[in-house]
């Protein structure tokens, strides 16, 4: 197929297909007499536009020796858009341009969501960086509050515009029914926060954060936009030097771009379908009836039981076996990224970059609240439980652009799930979340591995979370060799950390991570049971800060072991003061390049005059000591080469002897030495 294509061809070279959906059409026949070889779809390079996702259900099915691939033709890169490009602008005074858009005045589209040339473009809003704090609020009040003088744009009607609240964890964001400047009330047209008492406006703190956003009368900076909804005219401020004519300026549609579903009532999986370098960009999703108030990681308050409850994904796989997204590209939605959701099996997300997303970049199994005849899915029907599927390679991040409180990589009760290698970051809350029970009771969630992430520059916007953060039992779950570092002391109530085992968290072994540049401690346990803690290497930001933080947890259940900690002298800037502990963590190496490009640009702070060179795994690349502080001087590219083999051969052999001693290999035989530690001493404290 090709973006010059035509359904009524062939499907051949020289006579393409136009869509996806007919080259699905066109293999159904082929598997319907069954298969003896596998199918590849070959996809030219280009933008192919969609308004509606494409479905591939059962019909579509491969085989496990006879698999269908749809596939990005060698050297070319094929993206799907559900997006629409804006045109027709005209000038206005003041420096802005306007179009005019029929079918949003007439009730038939809007978006949240606007691209320049593949860049995110910010609503208007107030302030146009950082926040302002609410004055005051009266107890039990959740739909006004008091503002600071000089907080908001004097005598401007506020009336529709958002409010974005900033709760410790997540967000609200809830229309704006008025605003007094005589007494510097805000009113909202809904509550804000969900029900529970812990989201009350002034709960975790008295004068919280927000802003407000999409306003004609917050349109003060280069870069913003306002869509009035009313007159469909769409009003844009260029940036500096911007055309608005030549710009590629996109738009949302579609509200999902690719469903692959088996069929729920037969349980009948749809398997062995493949995707490979293919991009899938521009999707939408409006808030919910009542406003969006979230509880955690973007799962949200139902107000409106008319409304099903959804928050698609713009890819999203259910019912599904052996299924794969490899080597792609998910950018750019209003959503979530991808789901591996109810009953997916032995799934994989390799090799692909999630970026720029608004909610959830990757998310594995669901949450405990749907239902089945007779009660709660994970207690009737736990076999439907997301298992084996894999997160493998990819870069994820500027996760949670839009619902803050989303998460980069999200695990809820599934089991066998294998997250590694992955780089994570610049993310306003989490960077990885598995578990999703608030006690110790048993769940389908079990056996999970988080291993040789790079997980860094997480938590900087909200508090309570971590580069890894975990909820509920987890038999058999192992946090191993990750490489957390950078993230910013908490601004709401209670701190972020490296990694944070919240309520319930019972039975993980975390085990040979690296942590450091964590302003608070590197390691949190609140109402935790019993966990095994090993062979980790802690910096810690200052001497005042402990290792390890206990809320509402003994220590004493906390198995501590073999675990280095240290105060540096110095700040710790980049990796080199871990070089050699996580030497595996992050992308490998036929990954890294491709995803993070020239390795200057993957953001890592150079180290006395030496840049980041993406040679090594876990580090700058350039030097083989353990210090705090590497001190090499600045050399030439080649003396730097010619240094950094010296220095990579002399680390591999002393590296390699000290790991055989020092830490386990990362086999399954990890798991069970870690079961049997927690179950030991379980045993003792009975």
């Amino acid at each position: 197929m090709a973006p010059w294509g035509d359904d009524a061809h062939a499907g051949t070279f020289e006579q393409p297909f136009a869509t996806l959906t007919r080259a699905r059409d066109a293999v159904r026949p082929l598997i319907a007499v069954g298969l003896t070889q596998p199918v590849t779809v070959l996809i030219r390079g280009g933008t192919y536009r969609i308004t509606n996702p494409i479905v591939f259900g059962l019909e579509d099915s491969g085989s496990e020796p006879h698999s269908i691939t749809y596939a990005a033709y060698p050297l070319e890169a094929p993206a799907f858009s559900g997006g629409r490009r804006i045109e027709g602008w005209t000038p206005d005074a003041g420096g802005t341009w306007s179009a005019i858009l029929p079918e949003v005045a007439a009730g038939l589209w809007s978006f949240r969501e606007l691209f320049a040339d593949g860049v995110r473009r910010p609503r208007a809003r107030h302030p146009n960086t950082g926040f302002v704090r609410v004055a005051n609020v009266e107890p039990g009040e959740r739909m006004r509050f008091t503002f600071y003088e000089g907080d908001l744009p004097e005598q401007t009607d506020l009336t529709g515009a958002e409010l974005v609240f900033l709760h410790d964890w997540d967000i609200s964001r809830i229309a704006i029914d008025a605003v007094d400047y005589t007494q510097n009330v805000l009113a909202t047209s809904d509550p804000i926060g969900a029900a529970a008492p812990i989201f009350a406006v002034d709960f975790f703190e008295a004068h919280p954060r927000y802003y407000v956003e999409n306003d004609i009368a917050l349109l003060d900076e280069p870069g913003e936009w306002f869509l009035n909804e009313q007159t469909g005219k769409l009003t844009y401020f260029p940036m500096p030097a911007e055309d608005v004519n030549s710009a590629e300026l996109i738009a949302p549609v579609a509200g999902e771009l690719l469903v692959l579903r088996g069929d729920f009532e037969s349980e009948q999986f749809i398997s062995n379908v493949h995707f490979v370098g293919l991009s899938f960009e521009h999707c939408a999703w409006d808030l919910p009836p009542g406003g969006y108030a979230a509880y955690q990681a973007g799962f949200y308050e139902w107000r409106d039981t008319s409304t099903p409850y959804e928050f698609p994904a713009a890819i999203t796989f259910e019912q599904a076996d052996a299924c794969r997204f490899d080597d792609g590209r998910i950018a750019h939605v209003g959503g979530w990224g991808i789901m591996f959701g109810r009953a997916c099996r032995n799934c994989a997300l390799v090799g692909t970059a999630v970026s720029d997303i608004a909610g959830n970049g990757v998310l594995v199994g669901e949450d405990q609240y749907r239902n089945v005849p007779g009660g709660q899915w994970w207690l009737l029907r736990p076999d439907q439980a997301a298992t084996g599927n894999a997160v493998r390679n990819n870069l994820i991040e500027h996760c949670g652009e839009v619902f803050h409180g989303c998460v980069g990589v999200w695990a809820g009760l599934a089991n066998t799930t294998d997250i590694s290698h992955n780089l994570i970051r610049h993310a306003p809350q989490t960077g990885v979340s598995v578990g999703g029970m608030w006690n110790d009771t048993p769940t389908p969630c079990f056996q999970n591995s988080v291993s040789r992430n790079h997980i860094h520059d997480v938590m900087l916007m909200l508090s309570d979370g971590a580069g890894i953060y975990t909820l509920g039992l987890q038999p058999g779950t192992v946090f191993g060799e990750n490489l957390i570092h950078s993230i910013p002391p908490n601004a709401g109530s209670a701190e972020s950390n490296g990694v944070f085992c919240d309520e319930g968290s019972t039975s993980l072994l975390i085990d040979g991570n690296a942590i450091f540049s964590v302003k608070r401690s590197p390691l949190r346990f609140h109402r935790a049971g019993v966990n095994v803690v090993s062979n980790n290497t802690l910096l810690l930001s200052h001497a005042s800060v402990p290792p390890v933080r206990y809320n509402v947890t003994d220590p004493a259940d906390i198995v501590m072991t073999n675990n280095e900690i240290a105060t540096p002298s110095a700040p710790v800037d980049c990796e080199h003061a871990v070089y050699g502990v996580t030497p595996l963590a992050g992308l490998e190496p036929e990954y890294r390049e491709r995803l993070i490009g020239p390795p200057t640009n993957d953001g890592c702070a150079s180290c006395a005059g030496v840049p980041y060179s993406g040679l090594s795994l876990d580090a700058c690349g350039v030097c083989g000591g353990t210090g705090i502080s590497c001190g090499i001087p600045t050399v030439s590219q080649w003396g730097m080469l010619v240094l950094f083999l010296l220095l990579q051969i002399a680390a591999i052999v002393v590296f390699t002897s000290l790991r055989r001693r020092n830490h386990h290999r990362f086999t399954d035989a990890r798991h069970h030495e870690g079961n049997v530690a927690v179950a030991r001493h379980r045993q003792k404290r009975q």
